[in-house]
């Protein structure tokens, strides 16, 4: 309904120094996460490295 609707616009209402930071992180992200890559690929292989990988993303996309 239209009362939720406003109620969780206003409730998720960000900043524009907020939002910079949000879409600035995803790129800092994968700089940083190309550079330490071949770390855990040496020790766990290509599949051991995602499936490594994999459960703390989707825990934390969950969240």
């Amino acid at each position: 309904s239209q009362v939720l609707v406003e109620e969780y616009n206003e409730f998720m209402e960000l900043s524009d120094t907020q939002v910079s930071w949000i879409s600035g992180l995803s790129p800092l992200g994968a700089f940083v996460g190309s550079i330490l890559a071949p770390i855990p690929l040496r020790i766990f292989g290509p599949r051991g490295t995602i499936l490594f990988l994999g459960g703390p993303i989707f825990l934390c996309a969950w969240l």
